[in-house]
């Protein structure tokens, strides 16, 4: 695969991601007008939110791109995947509205105003996520980077308003900023898919094919976001909320390196899935070793920017003091920004169907970050509540670069491939010269 045969693509994926680094500094701005407390407990709203979305993801959307480049089926699959989408969803959130009573005395009191908006929030986001795999599908970057410029623009606007008339941001203030983002980003990007709007039960596929590869994703999907997200919600049974606000901060600044997997994840996936279908599996592993190259030379390079005197310097001065010690959390997650460039070891065995081998390697990271996690919980060692999701990352990773050493001869040098194709592109323009 020739990187500069799909920079059109690249680029409006790359411009995507920046969007989020730009709403980083929006929320710079917010933890300066927001209480720890309240910014805490949106962050558990978000994380429930977030979780919900990306368990139907692998239940329901992940469908789209795995069945749905064949055109006979395609309008079965969307069909499928929007009804079982649909029902996850508001069932989820309907549930916990449904147990608010129950979990505010077992829980956190304000766990009410929580589950009060997680319907609203629910149904708002619907038509968003379904329309992005679309776009993942068609692999349209360009319409990803307006849909997501939708969400951040409205979001920041709202807020901005909120600043420049109250001098503070309240939850609530947090949540309608949210909730707004996510309509118009919805009726944008309905508007950007509507022709591929289209649904049929006619189909040759056969459902049992398409439930049995969801339910597989499904698991994978729930393992792969519990120390991700569930984090959060269990750390809230041990430490208060100002920390809970104060530890999500820090994630939030980590978020960068996040998305930009996200980004190249969306990228490889189809790819990898129309190579395999085409019986190119060279190109697909020519493309693994340049993606994670690529990735883990740039996490290595973003982290030691960061760190560096003029890093910390920036980073001192724009942090407010009431969220200070985010950054102890913040530096400790750069120490393991390399290793999140293996996760993306895992999409070629999800496109290739190797679905145990991830399962094998979920359960034995998580196995590591709840020993870790809950000793730093229980031992109240707020210094160190980052090591548990530090841990799973590093090995979770570690684990995809032995498997695919093990399975597509996978060589410790072909980290470097960066840079030789570095070496390559400077004497083919000096050649030129």
């Amino acid at each position: 695969m020739k990187i500069k045969n799909h920079l059109a693509k690249i680029s409006w994926a790359l411009a995507d991601k920046a969007l989020f680094i730009l709403y980083g500094f929006i929320f710079l701005i917010i933890i300066h007008y927001t209480n720890v407390d309240d910014y805490g407990l949106y962050s558990i709203l978000i994380v429930i939110h977030t979780w919900i979305f990306t368990i139907s993801d692998s239940f329901s959307l992940q469908s789209i791109i795995q069945f749905g480049f064949d055109e006979k089926n395609r309008k079965k699959v969307n069909l499928i995947s929007l009804i079982t989408h649909i029902a996850f969803t508001i069932s989820i959130a309907l549930i916990i509205l449904l147990f608010s009573d129950l979990l505010s005395g077992l829980y956190e009191p304000r766990i009410k105003e929580v589950a009060f908006y997680l319907p609203f929030l629910t149904l708002t986001f619907i038509p968003r996520t379904f329309s992005q795999k679309l776009i993942y599908r068609n692999q349209s970057m360009l319409k990803l980077f307006i849909s997501n410029a939708f969400f951040f623009g409205t979001t920041t606007i709202y807020l901005g308003y909120i600043i420049l008339t109250n001098k503070h941001l309240s939850f609530n203030d947090l949540v309608y900023s949210y909730l707004l983002g996510g309509i118009f980003s919805s009726v944008i990007t309905l508007v950007l898919v509507k022709e591929d709007l289209q649904f049929s039960t006619k189909g040759t596929i056969n459902i049992k094919k398409i439930i049995k590869f969801n339910w597989k994703t499904s698991i994978i999907g729930l393992l792969y976001s519990f120390p991700k997200q569930f984090e959060l919600i269990i750390l809230k049974f041990f430490f208060s909320l100002e920390i809970i606000g104060l530890y999500s901060a820090a994630k939030t600044l980590f978020r960068i390196f996040e998305e930009l997997i996200s980004a190249v994840t969306g990228l490889l996936y189809p790819s990898y899935v129309k190579q395999i279908e085409s019986n190119r599996i060279d190109d697909a592993k020519d493309l693994l070793i340049k993606s994670t190259s690529y990735v883990f030379w740039s996490f290595i390079i973003i982290s030691l920017i960061i760190v560096s005197p003029v890093g910390t310097l920036i980073f001192d001065y724009i942090i407010p003091e009431k969220f200070n010690k985010s950054m102890s959390y913040f530096y400790w997650f750069l120490a393991m920004s390399p290793f999140l460039s293996f996760h993306l070891f895992y999409t070629i065995f999800t496109a290739l169907k190797h679905l145990k081998v991830i399962f094998i390697a979920e359960i034995f990271s998580i196995i590591i970050f709840l020993i870790i996690f809950l000793f730093v919980s229980y031992n109240n060692l707020t210094n160190y509540i980052s090591f548990g999701l530090m841990a799973y990352n590093i090995i979770f990773g570690v684990f995809g670069y032995f498997i695919v050493q093990k399975r597509l001869h996978y060589k410790f040098s072909y980290l470097f491939r960066l840079f030789d194709d570095l070496k390559y592109f400077l004497l083919k323009i000096k050649k030129t010269d």
